[in-house]
């Protein structure tokens, strides 16, 4: 079994464990207990830190802008240099970061923080509440939006109490604020007004213990420790940080295997995750991803409109083997997805039945909808060339061919993809568009920021009101009982339209090179370097 964050993923031939250790390369266990980085004791007492502390990771992409603004499932690969408003565990628990406590306003619809008074930016500025409103300013306002905009939808404006209390204020009760704060990574004020957006994202300033030393936009990051002062909450080891992006997974696990990497950030595929317990490395199975298809209503209404119709939509739904899929991609090693929110998250809904493979079925809704032969769906399936996102796309192709449905396979680079995904810089969407996601705060706040209809129009995917109906009611309740029952609500009535093509849940592997100690990843995206070291 494989333990990830909250979501267990079994073998389907793999009988229950009891709760003891399972295969040789994977533990059940709560998410803490599974990080399996640490060697025994008798060998970590004969083991020596490395005179040199130089880390070289890999991950699958690297935006085109240093700044956090650019993108928030990559969160990790800003914590070196940036510190978040708070701090969120494998098991959805909240801590006090940047921000030392908070207090809802009900009268006002905000929320109160009180910062911490110690922190500095590397260029020597003090943290202050103005640095924090700033932020939130971006946040709420910035055209087109910023991707922090869609776990903080409510947000809409920040005001500064006094030099270190701060409050947030929401369009409406909100209790839902609390857990975007993770994303939100404090920006400096002056030094961003002072060099301007463009220039931030090049040579960005942030608190936390690492600055910027190098930056190859679409390439590689390079962090080195900061020496100007001690930070007060973090005692990172390493002295340099070195991202590289390595889009292929081959190529990223011989970079490991060769000792030109130390670390490797998800894209690997199952194999070489066994592979990689085999060679002595280790290896950590973190928060599951979605692997779905977004259907474009805009795109759909202008190049393909037989995808307006519902029983289209079902239709390529059940024209897909999942479980093959699994059984030959994944080893096993996943879920079949039948919703948006992801299995066994606290939004799931068991009420919600498995997409059967009927490949019967989908012929006669087509026939119904008018399409007894088929059609050609005019542009091509957009997705990024990462892990096993190509060879489940070329199953999909040939699923739907199958039933007289033809499409294209377009791979596009990160930074295209996000800009679609986005709607910027004038980069419209095709009719399908691979997506995937984590559920890492256990809301849905990510998927929410995509597939509700309060965005600008060019960013809305498929609007169902039904969905932003129950999930303004689930974010207003502060009992997280009938919260979560209210995003079931919202799930069921967004899986009712059947605005995507649901694929699979998957694990997301991190593997360290077998001389790297302490990597410490409970959830990828929030992840800090801090305590991770190389031995001798």
């Amino acid at each position: 079994m494989l333990a990830t964050g909250g979501t267990s993923f079994r073998r389907r031939d793999e009988p229950p464990n009891d709760g003891v250790l399972g295969p040789a390369l994977f533990c059940e266990c709560l998410p803490a207990r599974c990080i399996a980085w640490e060697r025994g004791s008798a060998r970590a007492a004969e083991e020596r830190r490395a005179a040199s502390q130089v880390l070289r990771f890999a991950a699958p992409a690297i935006p085109t802008s240093a700044s956090p603004e650019v993108i928030a499932a990559q969160n990790y690969l800003f914590n070196a240099q940036f510190d978040a408003m708070a701090y969120l565990d494998g098991k959805f628990q909240l801590s006090p970061w940047v921000a030392t406590r908070w207090e809802f306003l009900a009268s006002e619809n905000a929320w109160r923080f009180w910062i911490r008074d110690d922190l500095t930016f590397s260029n020597g500025d003090p943290l202050t509440a103005e640095d924090v409103a700033f932020t939130a300013h971006l946040i709420a306002t910035q055209l087109p939006p910023l991707p922090q905009k869609s776990v903080m939808a409510k947000l809409i404006a920040a005001r500064v109490v006094d030099r270190f209390t701060v409050d947030l204020l929401t369009s409406e009760r909100d209790a839902s604020l609390l857990y975007g704060m993770p994303y939100f990574l404090v920006l400096p004020q002056r030094y961003y007004q002072q060099v301007g957006k463009e220039q931030f994202g090049l040579k960005p300033i942030g608190s936390g213990p690492f600055e910027l030393a190098e930056f190859r936009p679409g390439d590689s990051i390079v962090y080195r420790r900061r020496t100007d002062r001690l930070h007060p909450l973090r005692s990172p080891i390493a002295t340099e940080l070195r991202w590289k992006a390595v889009p292929e997974p081959t190529a990223m696990y011989n970079g490991i295997r060769a000792g030109e990497l130390d670390g490797a950030f998800s894209g690997l595929t199952v194999e070489q995750a066994e592979q990689a317990k085999k060679d002595g490395l280790s290896l950590a199975t973190v928060s599951p991803v979605s692997l779905v298809i977004a259907i474009d209503r805009a795109a759909s209404e202008k190049y393909t409109p037989a995808l307006l119709d519902r029983r289209v939509r079902q239709a390529l739904n059940y024209a897909i083997d999942r479980d093959t899929i699994i059984k030959t991609l994944f080893r096993g090693f996943a879920k079949p997805q039948n919703q948006i929110a992801l299995p066994d998250t606290p939004p799931a809904d068991p009420t919600i039945p498995p997409i059967p493979y009927d490949v019967g079925l989908a012929k006669r809704l087509l026939a119904e909808a008018g399409y007894p032969n088929g059609f050609r769906i005019t542009n091509p399936i957009d997705y990024q060339s990462v892990g096993l996102n190509g060879a489940v796309m070329l199953a999909v192709q040939d699923a739907w061919r199958q039933i007289g449905v033809e499409v294209g396979l377009n791979i596009v680079d990160n930074a295209v993809w996000t800009d679609k995904m986005y709607a910027r810089n004038n980069v419209t969407r095709n009719e399908l568009t691979q997506s995937s996601g984590q559920d890492n705060n256990g809301l849905l706040l990510y998927y929410r920021g995509f597939i509700t209809c309060n965005n600008p129009p060019p960013r809305i995917i498929w609007c169902v009101p039904e969905f932003d109906y129950f999930m303004d009611q689930a974010y207003a309740e502060p009992d997280t009982e009938r919260r979560i029952a209210l995003i079931r609500a919202a799930v069921r009535a967004h899986t009712a339209e059947w605005p995507y093509i649901y694929l699979l849940a998957a694990p997301t592997y991190v593997v360290g090179g077998p001389k790297v100690r302490a990597m410490n990843v409970e959830t990828l995206t929030f992840w800090r370097p801090d305590t991770v070291y190389k031995v001798e």
